[in-house]
């Protein structure tokens, strides 16, 4: 695990002991029962772009109250402002094809506190911008930061009833530090 760093799974920004009452509420014990979360959350920072988390949305929209999937990854030290809080992502074809479209959001954390959110981006939006997201090809989601944070956060959420077609979003890599490369042309 590089540097020290660990992560943790949450709900709707919420992990362990904050996130009982809501899985009781909903109807299940633990996140993985009602949601499958997120798998091998440690692949995403192995340092190897090959592994990856899986993220897999079973439970989604339902009542409303359960509409995200986070996973935490938390620095051994805080990372001072102008760092990066980006994640190196990629979608599965057969999700793109099904035109299962989610939304992916990057936030960082100091003391649990929010510190900032990036824009909202969906799976049209990356392409757009350039990027080819579907199989071996990533796309880089998040910022330069402008405070200072010790927790990075990227969530993806959808607001239809997700079906279990398996994972919707591999989560290769985080990074902290690099240059930002304008996108092609």
């Amino acid at each position: 695990i590089f540097n020290g760093a660990s992560t943790e799974v949450g709900a709707n920004g919420l992990v362990g002991a904050a996130l009982g009452p809501l899985l009781a509420l909903l109807g299940g014990s633990s996140v993985s029962e009602l949601l499958a979360s997120v798998q091998d959350e440690t692949l995403a920072i192995d340092t190897d772009l090959k592994t990856a988390a899986a993220f897999t949305q079973t439970a989604t929209g339902l009542v409303g109250s359960l509409d995200t999937v986070d996973l935490s990854v938390i620095l051994p030290s805080a990372q001072p402002a102008g760092s990066y809080a980006v994640y190196a992502v990629s979608f599965p074809s057969s999700l793109l094809d099904l035109g299962l479209l989610s939304t992916v959001q990057v936030s960082t954390l100091l003391n649990d506190v929010v510190q900032e959110d990036s824009a909202s981006l969906d799976t049209s939006s990356l392409e757009l911008l350039g990027f080819t997201v579907a199989g071996t090809t990533y796309a880089y989601v998040g910022y330069k930061t402008t405070a200072p944070y010790d927790t990075a956060r990227i969530s993806i959420s959808s607001d239809l009833l997700s079906v279990d077609v398996g994972p919707n979003m591999f989560v290769h890599e985080m990074c902290t530090a690099g240059r930002l490369q304008s996108p092609p042309q």
